[in-house]
């Protein structure tokens, strides 16, 4: 299983690679990705939707309802 950590190397990696080549909504959606992860300490909610989207919801609470849901389809 993937750790919380090996999540946001391989997410810092695709922010660098978006900021280089890609476009404005992947390089903010990274970028929202990496912020959700750096409040969790374990992957454990995000195996369930229900639980991915409640905390989604809770660390984006500015987000539009289109970023939340965008992590239902990871």
């Amino acid at each position: 299983m993937v750790t919380v950590q090996q999540l946001k190397n391989e997410l810092t990696k695709d922010l660098e690679l978006f900021r280089n080549d890609g476009t404005e909504y992947r390089q903010e959606t990274a970028e929202l990705s990496l912020k959700v992860l750096g409040n969790v300490h374990t992957l454990t909610p995000f195996m369930d939707r229900a639980r991915t989207f409640k905390v989604v919801s809770n660390e984006l609470k500015e987000a539009d309802t289109e970023r939340k849901k965008m992590w239902l389809r990871c």
